[in-house]
């Protein structure tokens, strides 16, 4: 049903450079460590890290409670290493993707479920990187020195969908949009370097350059910590760390691929994300507490003109990658059931393109708040894609008794993947609750 090699959603799922694959099951292996890794953090880190302050601030207004929320992103990207890890090494035993490791481990009849966890995660994708666009749009104009309705968010995204973003949705190929991937991750290492000085340079504290500027104010210590509403962080994360459909192409394409290399390729580009999102969610929380907006750059003054750096690389970097998101949506809902979806008429593809990116790019228009989109979709499919289904396939390949003579590793290693289940369960109803409770 072609969806064996999806984008992730924090990223663009695309390698930042090309990585030697031949096209067929026997890729050269031309990809160094390093290389690998940087190509993982840029599959990881993404536009949706600007959610992950306001996924601190549903739980806290309290600067010290950050550690509760470094230390949850900490354990969790800890368990997406080790199920982005499984996802390589058992593409490497039973196939070479995602979708034909799951079929071959857990049954072909339960490959619908990954599919549609697919279409309707790149779906909800689409819908937050429009959310995105439209809110760079909205703090750039006063800038570019629109007013009245051509300053109106919803004018602005309606305008861009009509003239640039659908008539990419509509191309066959996609090849033009790489310069995009490139700009994308300079674009949120800016964004970190800017949270980050932004912070400590002391702007937006009181007396600061901008500080009067803010229409919502930072605000600390009112509420104080909530242990419930952590769920709503618990699911950004879910899609914080999802990029497991590269995870086979990484394992191929490294360099003298071994499992060890593999793990240090994994370890490398989880603890660099790990990092990068942590600086992100910590210096903007620390700078707008409680007020942290779903997008942090919203936070900031549209008179700050770093501030307008980062929006603007933002919003360039998300306009080449939604298309990138999009079409994998539209194939998945064409190919649904399929096993190829080349035989579909190019009119009945582009009609299904308009019909489906109207009623997205209306949602964002309508739905302003990137974070409980962010959370949503964490919630139902990021839970289920980075952390229920690879414990599935390990048990459904290694098998799931704890009994006889196995060793006490491998029989720790059943139990935790059992446990990895029961924990996504939980966090995905929860996180729903929350998110929409909030």
């Amino acid at each position: 049903g072609g969806s064996a090699r999806r984008p992730s959603v924090m990223g663009h799922g695309e390698p930042l450079l090309p990585t030697g694959s031949n096209g067929d099951h026997e890729p050269k292996r031309t990809a160094s460590l390093l290389f690998s890794m940087c190509n993982l953090v840029k599959c990881i880190v993404g536009a949706g890290v600007l959610s992950l302050p306001s996924g601190a601030a549903a739980f806290t207004d309290e600067p010290a409670d950050l550690l509760v929320a470094l230390g949850v992103s900490a354990f969790l990207g800890t368990t997406a290493a080790y199920s982005f890890y499984n996802v390589g090494e058992i593409c490497m035993l039973v196939g070479p993707t995602f979708a034909q490791a799951f079929s071959a481990t857990v049954g072909s009849r339960w490959r619908w479920v990954l599919e549609l966890a697919v279409m309707l995660n790149t779906g909800l994708a689409t819908v937050m990187m429009a959310i995105i666009i439209g809110d760079n749009l909205r703090d750039l104009a006063p800038m570019a020195g629109l007013s009245g309705m051509m300053a109106d968010r919803a004018v602005l995204l309606g305008l861009i969908s009509l003239f640039l973003l659908l008539p990419l949705a509509l191309q066959k190929s996609l090849a033009a949009l790489a310069p995009c991937s490139a700009i994308g991750i300079s674009g949120t290492l800016y964004t970190v370097v800017f949270v980050t000085w932004r912070y400590f340079e002391g702007s937006y504290a009181p007396g600061g350059a901008f500080y009067s500027d803010l229409e919502v104010k930072p605000v600390f210590g009112l509420q104080g910590l909530r242990l419930a509403p952590i769920f709503v962080l618990l699911s950004m994360l879910g899609t914080a760390y999802l990029a497991h459909f590269n995870s086979p192409r990484l394992r191929e394409e490294l360099v003298n691929s071994t499992p060890g290399r593999f793990r240090l390729l994994v370890g490398g580009g989880f603890l660099g994300s790990f990092v990068l999102m942590s600086m992100v969610m910590a210096f903007g929380f620390l700078t707008f507490g409680g007020a942290c907006q779903g997008n942090i750059l919203a936070n900031y003054s549209h008179k700050d003109p770093l501030a307008a750096g980062a929006r603007l690389g933002t919003l360039v970097s998300v306009i080449g990658g939604q298309p990138l998101m999009f079409q994998p949506f539209r194939d998945g809902l064409l190919g649904f059931g399929r096993e190829k979806v080349r035989d579909i008429e190019p009119r009945t593809r582009n009609l299904v393109t308009v019909l489906l990116f109207v009623p997205l790019t209306v949602t964002a228009m309508l739905v302003q708040d990137l974070g409980k989109i962010v959370a949503l979709n964490g919630a139902v499919f990021g839970n289920s894609i980075v952390y229920m289904m690879p414990a599935l396939m390990f048990l459904g390949l290694r098998g799931s008794s704890v009994q006889g003579t196995e060793s006490r590793k491998r029989k720790m290693e059943v139990l935790w993947n059992y446990l990895v289940i029961l924990i996504g369960i939980v966090a995905a109803a929860a996180g729903v609750y929350e998110t929409v409770a909030a």
